[in-house]
């Protein structure tokens, strides 16, 4: 950069926040659409234990949602008169404004959370807020306030088939709250039971006409027993407890969705990858409708043989009956383990799972892996036998359509279909 009267060179330093300000203005100086910008960025990134949160449940985090309804609380700024206007309006999204160390923190109504108030928005700090209406007063319940929404760590996800898997989500939740209450309950009447059967025979004890050394050597004992008393009581409980989180094995969203997508549902796999975009549950390509007219009898003689291969794989005792039931993804595999086996050559044990982020995880026994990211296949570049592995899986997957790069494999849309599909949609040149 060249200084205009100097003409001497200038290296701007770290003046992104002057070319983000720059950019800002000029966008709404010529009407165009406003990019989110560094400001903007920053104001909507969570903290760390908030980001944690919500990569870990799948769910929206309080400081989530006090930031998804920033706009409301800055509007209820602009308009409150004092304290308990803004105390109202912020009660009518289920959250409330109190004093916290040095400065405020904004809390939810109907529960322990909590987000330091200027982490929300600069505009909502101590000094700011009393400057504006004085002295920090508490709300005051002078009038009923309708509440429009509150705080319910609903699911990130995009994905408009959530609905059914949500609702038996929070069914087996409430299911396992009710459980490990009634455990706890339970633990708690025979713990006391046993204290006050310790705490009697105590007195018993010391009304007992014995010689003093006996009585003291008796007392000196009986904590041993009430221990052990109560260790025995905890027992049972802990039992309970043990045989409830096997029949609810969840406590997030994501755990949910993960424990459902090794039991084979497509669905429960789409929606933890649908977290930035919606996306489809995989389904078995359907093949391409050809024009038989114009073909030869040589191509009814190929689709037999390759309808008798197919049921020939179908019938090998060494696929599962239970494979059946699982994803596609690990269809795929165990086809391709079956198809190398026939061949002489054997993979051996592939293990597999479902991370968090909907990505199907497969490991060989030489060490390599693949992974089906939905929309991507990844490959260990070290182990020869991952990346033969994978490009047979993605050839399963997508057919011809696939583009092969290091280390992965992308989906890639024949060029002639891509042009129908434009032409369909009317936007082709």
């Amino acid at each position: 950069m060249i200084h205009p009267e100097r003409l001497t060179r200038h290296e701007p330093f770290r003046d992104y926040k002057t070319l983000s300000d720059t950019c800002r203005h000029l966008e709404q100086e010529y009407g165009l659409a406003v990019d989110r910008g560094m400001e903007q960025a920053k104001r909507d990134r969570l903290r760390e234990k908030a980001a944690a949160i919500e990569a870990q449940t799948g769910q929206e985090s309080f400081e989530g949602y006090a930031k998804r309804h920033r706009e409301h609380i800055l509007k209820a700024l602009e308009t409150a008169r004092d304290w308990q206007s803004f105390h109202e309006a912020l009660k009518a999204i289920g959250v409330s404004i109190t004093p916290h160390g040095n400065g405020l923190a904004i809390k939810d109504t109907h529960g322990n959370h909590a987000v330091k108030a200027s982490a929300v928005d600069r505009a909502l700090s101590m000094k700011k807020l009393e400057s504006r209406f004085g002295e920090y007063r508490p709300y005051r319940s002078l009038r009923p306030v309708q509440e429009l929404s509150r705080y319910q760590a609903v699911p990130l996800h995009r994905s408009p088939e959530r609905g059914e898997l949500y609702v038996r989500f929070r069914q087996g939740i409430e299911e396992r709250k009710a459980r490990l209450e009634a455990v706890k309950e339970r633990e708690d009447a025979a713990l006391a039971a046993v204290r006050r059967q310790w705490t009697d025979k105590r007195r018993e004890i010391e009304s007992m006409a014995i010689a003093k050394k006996n009585r003291r050597n008796l007392l000196a004992l009986s904590p041993k027993h009430e221990a052990e008393a109560m260790a025995k009581a905890r027992l049972a409980p802990q039992l309970e407890r043990e045989a409830v989180r096997r029949d609810v094995p969840f406590t997030a969203w994501n755990g949910f969705l993960r424990l459902e997508a090794g039991k084979g549902n497509e669905i429960a796999l789409a929606i933890l990858r649908s977290r930035k975009e919606t996306v489809e549950p995989e389904r078995e390509p359907e093949p391409p409708v050809k024009d038989w007219s114009r073909h030869g009898m040589e191509q009814f003689y190929i689709r037999a043989t390759q309808a008798e291969k197919e049921r020939t794989l179908l019938e090998r005792e060494d696929i599962s009956a239970k494979g059946k039931r699982q994803l596609q993804a690990f269809l795929r595999m165990e086809r391709i383990a079956g198809e190398w086996k026939a061949q002489g050559y054997d993979l051996g044990a592939i293990a597999w799972r479902v991370d968090g982020k909907g990505v199907v995880i497969f490991t060989l026994a030489s060490g390599g892996s693949i992974r089906d990211a939905g929309k991507e296949v990844f490959y260990s570049g070290h182990d020869d036998k991952a990346r033969e592995v994978a490009r047979l899986y993605a050839g399963l997957k997508w057919g011809r359509n696939v583009a092969v790069e290091k280390g992965r494999i992308l989906f890639h849309q024949a060029p002639e279909l891509r042009q129908k599909q434009a032409k369909d949609q009317g936007w082709s040149r």
